[in-house]
């Protein structure tokens, strides 16, 4: 089974046909999803990638709590289906219309980065598409995916001969040109596992993307990702990292840390169910003490049906350490698999759990960088309540749709819609 994943590429926006299509944010703990006509623009094309190519207009909006989904992994396929059965409905009434296409965020860990160039001749003659061509090809080329899939494959930058850093090396003259790449890939197993699920809904998946990447391109603005960015968005069982440097993603990580730790530690503080427990951090939590804070008291339902008046100073003590514990662990996988942050400044939190008051003041104080926190970038007709940050990952499925991304084109030009074959395959083992 192995075999037949290595070096998978999928289906990308650029060969996306007009009409409803759908992003759907499977999580841990809510399942998103968001239908949009996407109407494609083939009339041009940039070298850097990102560009304003399709129209994007929100039809509807449905969400789902997940049953059968833990830290990004299906653990139940049927509970599984069920939820994202559930979610797509909620989203084709909404919209008065059936979709059977998806963009599907990816959310499993153990994703692996890869850097790899290669080069082509020029001989002294100025570079055309071709040989942009040739190069992607040559570079993508030296990446080994020994058991993983190949997910993105992101052009960084490229160097004619001494001369590096260049964004696009079009009519550019030169010995040598060389493509510099960014490659995200992971395990087999559980993509496997989530597309069929997706597939028993009937959805048809046009290209799976990891929600470290997605959700940046829905958080981030260009300033940001051009001087150096490190993004964070905390969800229910797992936070997304990514960073971003000169224009484009340099690395993901998906750590199974998440809100929910600090809901537990606050049932097990507290002495009350889970469910109580989340109502309490949402309505009264913060990470962060202030004045008066010693003061103000909340009034809690306890499992036996009693009440009982709690200060918010306990219960801010209960949930910093474990705050201070999820960014200290951030800090520490960076540090072990990204040695080179010193250029990185700026911190963007999203996701569901960046909600918290006085998070972005205790993630500056652990992280010693500047934070500000994110909320997803408009989209034509997005609803009010797919605008907070919990939606992050998914309304950057649709971002992703409409610009077209350099990995999105690296696809098309490398050839082959191998993303046929790999679901004639699934359809054949499953």
């Amino acid at each position: 089974m192995i075999e037949q994943f290595k070096a998978l590429q999928f289906r990308n926006a650029t060969a996306l046909r007009r009409g409803p299509i759908a992003a759907l944010d499977v999580g841990s703990s809510k399942i998103a999803c968001l239908i949009a006509d996407y109407q494609d623009d083939m009339s041009s094309h940039d070298m850097g990638g990102a560009g304003n190519h399709g129209l994007v207009r929100v039809l509807g909006f449905g969400q789902y709590a997940a049953t059968g989904i833990k830290r990004g992994q299906v653990i139940d396929m049927r509970a599984a289906e069920e939820s994202i059965r559930s979610a797509v409905s909620m989203a084709e009434r909404m919209a008065d219309r059936e979709v059977r296409r998806a963009f599907v965020g990816i959310s499993a860990a153990h994703l692996a980065n890869h850097y790899v160039s290669g080069g082509v001749p020029l001989h002294g003659a100025a570079v055309t598409a071709q040989h942009i061509d040739e190069v992607l090809k040559a570079a993508k080329s030296q990446f080994d995916s020994g058991d993983n899939v190949l997910l993105h494959a992101i052009p960084l930058s490229y160097s004619i001969d001494e001369i590096g850093d260049i964004k696009n090396p079009l009519g550019m003259f030169g010995a040598t040109l060389t493509a510099h790449l960014y490659i995200a890939s992971a395990p087999p197993s559980p993509l496997r596992n989530l597309l069929h699920c997706i597939e028993k809904c009937h959805l048809e998946c046009e290209q799976p993307i990891i929600m470290p990447y997605a959700s940046a391109l829905a958080t981030l603005n260009q300033d940001e990702k051009d001087l150096g960015v490190l993004h964070i968005d905390m969800g229910g069982d797992t936070c997304s990292l990514s960073i971003f440097y000169n224009g484009a993603p340099t690395f993901t990580a998906i750590l199974p840390i998440g809100g929910h730790y600090i809901s537990a530690d606050i049932a097990y503080g507290l002495n009350i169910s889970l469910a109580e427990a989340e109502r309490v951090k949402k309505r009264f939590g913060s990470a962060l003490s202030h004045a008066g804070n010693e003061r103000e008291q909340f009034e809690l339902r306890m499992s036996d049906g009693d009440h009982q008046i709690i200060p918010c100073d306990k219960l801010t003590n209960i949930i910093r350490p474990r705050v201070e514990e999820t960014f200290e662990s951030i800090s520490k996988h960076l540090e072990q698999t990204r040695p080179d942050l010193s250029g990185i400044r700026r911190v963007v939190l999203t996701g569901g759990a960046s909600k918290l008051s006085g998070i972005a003041e205790v993630a500056e104080m652990t992280l010693k960088r500047k934070v500000r926190l994110g909320a997803p970038l408009h989209i034509n007709g997005l609803p009010e309540a797919a605008t907070e940050a919990d939606y992050a990952a998914c309304v950057g499925l649709l971002h992703y749709a409409a610009r077209r991304p350099a990995d999105s084109i690296l696809s098309e030009r490398n050839g082959g819609n191998l993303f046929a074959r790999f679901w004639s395959w699934l359809r054949r083992n499953i």
